[in-house]
């Protein structure tokens, strides 16, 4: 299964801004990531996951493609309505399927951080996605425990997209 890169990163809430996180925001995206395919891949072991480093990898082997998986719009699946993958990132996810031989795609479309310093939560919006239909096939909000770090709370919440008797 692919597990593709987070669309976006929304930090504080309208009434509590949070200006010392959103300085760190490139940052905190990318341990998002991190995040996410480290607590995949041991919650999820059944499955064969393929994070950025495998799809990077595919890529650099089919130069042809153009694909740059740190690149996709996966943002476009934040909202609730849609049913279908839009294009580009559906083309995108058929040609990444079609080389590496995935079926399905974990699109982790926005992760949003708020609470307070000292009380930090997390949460994943993650889209399931067939790689050759392009349907949405499943879509959940995985929220984590409040941590006293924007780290801590983006691990929290990654822990929750694969569901195990331990959470």
């Amino acid at each position: 299964m692919l597990l593709l890169v987070v669309g976006g990163l929304v930090v504080g809430d309208s009434g509590v801004p949070l200006p010392e996180i959103e300085v760190r925001r490139s940052a905190l995206l990318e341990l998002a990531n991190a995040a996410l395919d480290t607590a995949v891949r041991r919650d999820g072991r059944e499955v064969t996951w393929m994070g950025l480093a495998e799809q990077r990898q595919a890529a650099r082997r089919n130069p042809t493609l153009g694909l740059e998986p740190d690149r996709f719009a996966t943002a476009s699946l934040v909202d609730v309505a849609t049913e279908r993958v839009p294009d580009p990132l559906w083309g995108q996810i058929r040609s990444l399927a079609a080389i590496t031989g995935a079926r399905f795609a974990l699109v982790p479309s926005g992760v949003k951080i708020g609470g307070a310093p000292g009380a930090f939560t997390a949460s994943y919006i993650v889209v399931v996605a067939d790689a050759r239909t392009g349907a949405v096939m499943y879509r959940a909000r995985a929220a984590g425990r409040p941590a006293a770090s924007p780290e801590a709370a983006l691990a929290n919440a990654a822990s929750t997209v694969i569901a195990t008797p331990l959470h």
